[in-house]
């Protein structure tokens, strides 16, 4: 046998894992989206969590563990007293190992799987197969379900669809998929009623319409790069004084009440490690999740990514500023970057992004 076939049957085994390995990324990543659309319609989601973290295990690359990876340690800690850590894992895990992918590519993965969801639900609501509830509220009247488990989970719905269309339709035309995105927006409103969804795509609007306007400049990047702590701040100042605020509390439909009642009666320990909640227990806002599944270390770490995304990268993410600041902004109200939807990876991937890839030598 020739020197020639040795040095070529030793080339096959490696292009064969990374081959065999960015699949089953891919799957892994399909599995995370499927399992978002799911719990909005309030179906169980074990198996996927099960089949989800055995393909994130078989998909890393341990010869390759980056600085990075040291973020997760300790959530990994807190996992045995604190199960929601697991979630936040999966979340950070799904980024780093998607960082090679473009946002394109992970937006049209997707929206392939919201298009299935907006297909089968069509289909199944003709049918009469799914069950939608009238629900009454002093604030919206009467509305419909239609087969999600609550309206915000059918506003949510609207929210992701129309952001992934925007990001595959910007670079052929913004106005084109500013419009889109703003019917999306309106017909999910108009079905769901949801506010925090309609808002937060207006907010989404905006940030598109000051960015073509080029409001958003390296004089400003500091002050971007620090709105997740002032918002921090904000948030749980309204929360632990939801006794003031009752006004904005019946606005936001007891997204002060709700969470500021467990959080002025729990103790320092959960405020490291989190907390656990009774299930039906509403808890809406992804600043509050993040405290929920990974304690006050899960703000303070997302806080510290992102000012060193914008303070340190600007010119790298400023292209994908309304899209991250929209989600941010949306977040304020619903878990948009801090639950495992396929939404939640791409801004936690843009945001890794730019952190360092120095490997560790193991």
């Amino acid at each position: 046998m020739s020197c020639d076939t040795l040095q070529l049957n030793d080339n096959i085994k490696p292009n064969s894992y990374s081959s065999l390995r960015a699949w089953i990324i891919k799957i892994a990543y399909i599995a995370l989206c499927i399992r978002g659309c799911l719990s909005w319609l309030g179906i169980e989601t074990q198996f996927l969590t099960l089949l989800l973290n055995v393909l994130i295990v078989l998909s890393i690359d341990y010869r390759k563990i980056t600085k990075t990876y040291y973020y997760i340690a300790p959530f990994v800690l807190i996992l045995p007293f604190n199960t929601g850590a697991l979630a936040l894992i999966d979340l950070f895990l799904m980024a780093l190992l998607l960082k090679s992918y473009s946002i394109e590519r992970l937006a049209s993965m997707y929206l392939g799987v919201l298009l299935c969801l907006l297909f089968g639900w069509i289909y199944f609501y003709n049918l009469g197969v799914l069950n939608t509830t009238a629900i009454y509220s002093m604030q919206k009247g009467w509305f419909e379900t239609y087969g999600f488990k609550n309206p915000n989970g059918l506003g949510m719905f609207g929210f992701h669809l129309a952001v992934c269309c925007f990001i595959l339709l910007k670079k052929y035309n913004t106005l084109i998929a500013f419009t889109i995105v703003f019917i999306i927006i309106q017909i999910f409103y108009a079905l769901s009623s949801s506010r925090t969804a309609w808002l937060g795509g207006i907010v989404f609007c905006l940030c598109i319409l000051l960015y073509k306007l080029k409001v958003f400049n390296k004089r400003t990047k500091i002050l971007i790069a620090v709105l997740p702590a002032i918002f921090t701040v904000i948030d749980y100042y309204l929360i632990l004084n939801y006794n003031s605020f009752w006004g904005i509390d019946v606005l936001v439909s007891g997204r002060l009440s709700i969470p500021g009642k467990i959080l002025t009666q729990m103790s320092r320990i959960h405020w490291l490690i989190g907390f656990t909640m009774e299930k039906g227990v509403p808890l809406d806002g992804s600043l509050v999740l993040l405290l929920r599944s990974g304690g006050i270390y899960a703000i303070t770490i997302f806080c510290i990514l992102f000012y060193r995304a914008f303070a340190h990268h600007f010119d790298h993410v400023k292209r994908h500023l309304p899209l991250i600041l929209g989600i941010l902004a949306c977040g304020l109200s619903e878990n948009t970057f801090a639950d495992c939807t396929g939404l939640s990876v791409i801004f936690w991937s843009l945001i890794l992004d730019t952190q360092s890839s120095k490997q560790l030598k193991l």
